[in-house]
């Protein structure tokens, strides 16, 4: 049997309306944490702490193991420092949310508060892990399913890669100029998706992951060169599921001038591009 830890009551690392953003370093690691709100329903007789404990445990256990599968398969070996455990879950009740409905399995209803926090090595970019953390959330929550009815009605986490090709450039961003491609990004796609007026997408973040070259026709167009600028984008969303993939290309078809013009305006390097796609 998997031992309990001793509970802890302080607040999540980022509150529940923002996508936390812990870059500070302990040695060589860096942390991150993804914020979000459930309610658990759960029987009279189960109490609120141990409620809490069994959701922090369970879900601890969940992402201990999907991040050492993603250990076992990643050929850099830049994960190992999962395998030492170094992952948190910190659970409270929320006082965001004036009331709980619960399931018709369960007498009582909690509102929860869950902070998913990883620290990992300074080689992996923090966007790789939110992006694997996110994409497994269904998974990781559903090992509560046999104990509690939950519903994570929000705010949801969106994650989605992206490439963007910079048409016809001679050498790859340096750091600076990977810089002002995340900002220029997510300045564009903070003020389409945020105007969304159904389903409004907030706090995007952009980290580019990888930059190379690509080589032969793109869309029938025939190129000297290209680049693709890889990213990975999160952003903060409440209601149903969202396709993150969709929005973002949504977003970027037919608006690639915006950013192409931002970028030129920025940055010699960018002047030297044909345009993106």
């Amino acid at each position: 049997a998997r031992p309990s830890k001793a509970p802890t009551r302080e607040s999540p690392t980022g509150s529940p309306g923002e996508l936390a953003d812990t870059d500070t370093n302990e040695g060589s690691l860096q942390h991150t944490a993804l914020p979000l709100s459930m309610s658990v329903s759960h029987t009279a007789t189960t109490s609120a702490e141990e409620m809490l404990l069994d959701v922090e445990n369970e879900v601890e256990a969940a992402l201990m193991e999907l991040l050492n599968e993603h250990e076992q398969s990643d050929p850099r070996g830049k994960l190992a420092v999962y395998s030492t455990g170094i992952a948190s879950v910190q659970a409270t009740i929320s006082d965001n949310v004036p009331s709980c409905v619960s399931s018709s399995r369960f007498d009582d209803c909690t509102i929860v508060d869950l902070a998913i926090t990883a620290s990992f090595d300074q080689g992996v970019a923090k966007g790789e892990i939110e992006y694997i953390i996110a994409q497994h959330l269904d998974s990781i929550i559903g090992r509560l399913f046999a104990a509690y009815d939950i519903n994570n009605f929000g705010p949801n986490v969106g994650i989605a890669e992206n490439t963007i090709l910079l048409l016809n450039v001679t050498r790859l961003p340096n750091e600076e100029e990977t810089a002002t491609f995340e900002e220029v990004v997510g300045r564009f796609l903070e003020r389409k998706l945020g105007a969304d007026v159904a389903q409004p997408i907030t706090d995007i973040k952009v980290e580019v992951v990888s930059s190379d070259f690509v080589d032969g026709d793109v869309r029938r167009r025939r190129l000297r060169q290209a680049i693709g600028i890889s990213s990975i984008v999160s952003g903060l969303y409440r209601g149903p599921k969202i396709d993150m993939d969709r929005k973002i290309n949504d977003a970027i078809d037919g608006n690639e001038y915006e950013i192409d013009t931002e970028l030129k305006m920025r940055q010699k390097y960018y002047q030297q591009s044909d345009g993106i796609q």
